[in-house]
């Protein structure tokens, strides 16, 4: 039994889907009753928990071997993944954290910082665990959808500049999760998945651009003005803060890296942003 917290998020459920593909016995972790059915219509078992409370997740761990560990960026992710962590030694199941590049406790920048603490305590805990590093989802640019399948054709960022990216599809890290949860031997290792090639937003929007058929384009925009719009659409400002610390250390040259892990764990090679583009090409289209 591998029980996969966050579930119903945008990572954690491709990691229940690539378990039920395998015919992994699955529990999907959820913060509400009414959520379950987003579990369970995949073949997986649900179970209700919180992450403040310990008691809840060491319920919803009973039985399993394994876990994937994956919690929504917030300033109590530290204490959330801890409670997880203690409540998985108490099941003694072993770990798969989802992490972020350059995951460091002593780093600046919010992202890397606690991720780098959440890895600490991991270490710490005895646990047999496997962490997963990752930078930018190509599905982040379904957030951008809406613009992008405009007559206009754009998605927005700041502080990048021409600078690359690993972008990498969430379907390659679950299927890596998924191959890392049900072997021994990647256990203590640390895996930076990353997608074929490092791309830059303008060479993100070129290959946009060939998938869709007409022409995509990225507008950087100044960091402040970016920020209001995030706020404007709702980010809490320590988010939207958070989010300009972490592209503005892409735009220094820190998430550029590429590496083999996709296929070394999965025996396939990773998927392209226009391959990414084509199979999502329905939200990315108008009309």
């Amino acid at each position: 039994m591998v029980l996969v917290f966050g579930a119903t998020g945008t990572v954690g459920t491709e990691v229940v889907r690539a378990l039920r593909a395998q015919s992994v016995e699955t529990r999907g972790l959820v913060r509400a009753a009414s959520k379950a059915h987003l579990v369970e219509r995949q073949g997986a078992e649900a179970a209700v928990g919180d992450l403040e409370d310990r008691d809840s997740l060491e319920s919803a761990l009973a039985g399993a071997e394994a876990a994937f560990l994956v919690t929504p960026t917030n300033p109590k992710q530290v204490q959330w993944e801890g409670n997880a962590i203690d409540a998985a030694r108490a099941a003694g199941a072993s770990l798969v954290k989802l992490s972020v590049v350059n995951a460091d406790p002593e780093a600046t920048e919010m992202i890397y910082r606690i991720h780098g603490e959440a890895e600490r305590l991991l270490r710490q805990s005895g646990l047999d665990h496997t962490v997963l590093r990752c930078n930018e989802f190509m599905q982040n640019l379904l957030l951008s959808a809406e613009t992008i399948a405009d007559p206009d054709g754009r998605f927005f960022g700041t502080a990048v500049g021409g600078r690359g990216m690993g972008m990498v599809d969430v379907r390659d890290v679950a299927a890596a999760g998924a191959a890392v949860l049900t072997a021994a031997e990647h256990r203590g290792d640390t895996h930076l998945m990353t997608g074929p090639e490092a791309l830059s937003f303008d060479r993100a929007a070129a290959q946009l651009t060939s998938a869709l058929g007409r022409t995509i384009s990225y507008v950087e925009l100044p960091a402040d003005e970016y920020r209001t719009a995030l706020v404007g659409d709702g980010a809490p400002a320590w988010l939207a803060d958070a989010f300009l610390e972490l592209y503005a250390s892409f735009g220094r040259g820190m998430a550029e890296c590429v590496t083999t892990a996709v296929r070394d764990l999965t025996g396939t090679e990773p998927r392209s942003l226009e391959r990414f583009a084509r199979d999502h090409r329905d939200a990315l289209s108008a009309g």
